[in-house]
Formats: structure tokens, C-alpha cells, sequence
């Protein structure tokens, strides 16, 4: 995923289940494989998704929805698992309902956003 934003007018996902299971969708038109492999039991913190490209690199996707306000909460274990791994690919993918935008934001700098701020919710239309 290349861009930071994009407007999904005909959507609403109620959850992140929801949010998640759709976006697994797309993404299975323009990668070879899409692996739900959320594990917190094994690995706290370790992203929702796996998904590998063409030429077989990994990419990992985190799931959130954002309240109206356009704020989000991480768990404690995922800014620390962002920040433990910067050399993995790893995306927060946020869905604001209130805006029909579903923005891609590079989890390092999520979990930047979290240690400057000092809480774990952010404001996905800030960052």
C-alpha cells in the first residue's frame, strides 16, 4: 500500500472484525497470499495480518476503528511490538466512519505518536 488515506464512500463497519475481514478482501486483488494470524497468546502485540506481495516480501497490517472523534486505542503490547521490530513492514490500517476514510499509517510512527503523547489512543486524523 503506497498511499496514507483513501475515501470509502459506500462502507460502514461496525467493528473491527468487520473492518478487518473486508479489507482482507481487497487486499487479496493485489496480493499473492492474506493470512489473519492475530496471535497475542504467543507473541503480545503481534499484528493482525500477514500479507505477501509478488515478489515474496511480508507485510503485517494492525486493525483499529476510530471512534467519531476520529481517536483510536492501541493495546499496551503493540506500540512496544512496533517499536522491538522497526524493520518489519508493518501498517496500522484505521477506518474513521465518520469521514469514509480508511487511512495506512506506518506503525513505527504510531507508536512514535504514542510514547510523545503518552497514552496509547491517538487521533488517526492528527498523526
Amino acid at each position: 500500500m503506497n498511499g496514507n488515506a483513501y475515501y470509502v464512500p459506500d462502507k460502514e463497519f461496525s467493528n473491527e472484525q468487520d473492518f478487518k475481514t473486508w479489507q482482507m478482501y481487497e487486499f487479496k486483488r493485489f496480493y499473492k497470499a492474506v493470512f489473519e494470524i492475530e496471535n497475542e497468546e504467543k507473541e503480545p502485540g503481534f499484528p493482525d495480518v500477514l500479507a505477501i506481495d509478488n515478489e515474496d516480501r511480508a507485510h503485517f497490517y494492525e486493525f483499529k476503528v476510530a471512534r467519531k472523534s476520529g481517536r483510536f486505542t492501541f493495546e499496551p503490547t503493540q506500540p512496544r511490538f512496533f517499536k522491538f521490530y522497526p524493520y518489519l513492514d508493518i501498517h496500522v490500517m484505521v477506518w474513521d466512519a465518520e469521514q469514509h476514510t480508511v487511512y495506512c499509517i506506518p506503525a513505527v510512527l504510531a507508536a512514535n505518536a504514542v510514547l510523545v503523547k503518552g497514552s496509547l489512543t491517538l487521533n488517526v486524523r492528527k498523526i
